[in-house]
């Protein structure tokens, strides 16, 4: 059962990581062509 629990963690984990990872980049891309844009 534990490791049933920790197979699937781990697998959330190795998704949730690079979705987080990309969202984080694409903030930081919209917030760099407002700058630009702006000024």
């Amino acid at each position: 059962m534990s490791g049933q629990i920790l197979s699937a963690a781990i697998f959330y984990i190795r998704f949730i990581i690079p979705f987080f990872t990309g969202l984080y980049y694409i903030l930081i891309l919209t917030m760099e062509l407002r700058l630009k844009n702006s000024g």
